[in-house]
């Protein structure tokens, strides 16, 4: 099958896109797709339902949640379509962010200098 593989690098949320055949004279149009979700272990855990294509983007609406990846599948081998407006949420992973710890509590501890000097000269 013709395919559209799409890794976030972290999990996202998935709202859908706007699809079209590939071009109106172009002989082999997918004559629909359907778009599969992926967890970070590459297993199908969302599927859509199946877009019939026409020569003007129309809307897709998937609504998957916590996907690391989506893949927009064509009907058959060979055949093709285009892609618009992928509406992609934010990421949904939980990293910390050690960099801003680090700033805040070297900027604690020059106050606490500054403290210390202001205290001893008077």
């Amino acid at each position: 099958m013709q395919s559209l593989f799409i890794d976030f690098l972290g999990t996202r949320s998935f709202a859908g896109a706007r699809i079209a055949t590939l071009s109106p004279t172009y002989w082999t149009n997918a004559s629909d797709v359907t778009v599969f979700g992926y967890d970070a272990l590459g297993n199908v855990v969302a599927t859509s339902s199946r877009l019939s294509l026409t020569n003007d983007f129309e809307s897709l609406k998937a609504n998957f949640a916590a996907v690391a990846a989506v893949e927009f599948r064509a009907n058959a081998d060979g055949q093709w379509f285009s892609v618009d407006d992928i509406a992609v949420g934010p990421s949904q992973d939980v990293v910390p962010e050690p960099g801003s710890w680090v700033l805040m509590v070297s900027g604690l501890v020059a106050l606490a200098g500054l403290a210390c000097r202001r205290h001893r000269r008077a």
